[in-house]
């Protein structure tokens, strides 16, 4: 009810911010798509980058579930705290997919750093492109988070109800 309310409120109140936003946001990365499209170079840095990002995956798929290792073959970036816990190497699973995930941010700043961009575009991308593999993290997802998962275990989910409590308190005071 009241945080429903809240959450359209809020929307009506910014749309005009929200639509450009997104408006900016497709102009950064349509400059980024144009480049490599026109530049048959660019698309073969790319496609050599992402050759690059398959196979280490496939090598950490190996090394994780056949080699049965758990050391990283990625490290994580200097101030990063979302995989220290040693839950994330403790199962395959888990690991691989911080592993996979690690990968994926390293390719994608890879393309960023990389692509032929004028530095005002070149520093937008590099804002957005972090704030999407932000949000896609592993660490913010229950099912793919093995603390978080531990926690709602040990709390016989008290920690989700907690969480939960939170969201729609922050939606109340429109955040």
């Amino acid at each position: 009810g009241k945080s429903n309310l809240k959450i359209v409120h809020n929307y009506l109140n910014n749309i005009s911010g929200y639509h450009h936003d997104i408006r900016d946001i497709n102009l950064t990365f349509s400059d980024l798509y144009s480049n490599v499209l026109v530049n048959p170079r660019e698309m073969v840095k790319i496609y050599d980058f992402y050759l690059d990002f398959l196979t280490k995956q496939q090598q950490a798929w190996h090394r994780i579930f056949i080699d049965n290792q758990s050391s990283p073959p990625v490290e994580h970036q200097k101030g990063d705290k979302r995989f220290l816990s040693d839950e994330w190497r403790k199962t395959p699973f888990f690991n691989f997919i911080e592993q996979s995930y690690l990968l994926t941010e390293k390719f994608a700043q890879q393309v960023v750093d990389e692509a032929e961009l004028d530095d005002k575009n070149r520093r937008k991308l590099d804002f957005y492109v972090g704030q999407y593999m932000d949000a896609f993290s592993p660490a913010n997802f229950l099912l793919t988070n093995p603390e978080a998962l531990k926690l709602a275990v040990e709390t016989k989910g008290g920690s989700l109800w907690n969480g939960f409590t939170n969201l729609v308190k922050d939606i109340e005071k429109g955040r």
